[in-house]
């Protein structure tokens, strides 16, 4: 009895000692991986950091785009405003900018098939 129980007692021993050591390793095994993905959720925000940048740069870019076509439509409408008044045919150019007025066609019934059934 007393031989079972020493025989016992060392396998419980060297089970609890690899329990152990494999502990250890995936203790060190989960701090590698959190430090990975910690330096990937740093470079992640970086260049989410910089892509916020470039967004606000282009959305200033548009702004002020924007405008300036305001500003060249309102001239324009003076421009021709002024042709108006004076009674002077549009020049060409302005012609161009403004787009052609369509006229709507007339719907059609569709046309029943040509083939038999």
């Amino acid at each position: 009895m007393a031989d079972r129980f020493g025989a016992n007692e060392r396998r419980m021993a060297l089970e609890l000692d690899a329990a152990r050591v494999a502990l250890r390793e995936g203790q060190r095994q989960m701090d590698a991986e959190r430090k990975a993905a910690q330096q990937r959720l740093a470079d992640v925000a970086e260049a989410a950091g910089r892509q916020a940048e470039e967004l606000a740069t282009v959305g200033n870019a548009v702004a002020v785009l924007n405008e300036r076509v305001r500003q060249q439509d309102g001239l324009l409408a003076e421009y021709r405003q002024l042709l108006e008044s004076r009674g002077e045919p549009e020049p060409d150019m302005l012609r161009a900018v403004r787009p052609p007025v369509r006229k709507a066609r007339p719907i059609r019934p569709a046309r029943p098939p040509r083939f038999k059934v």
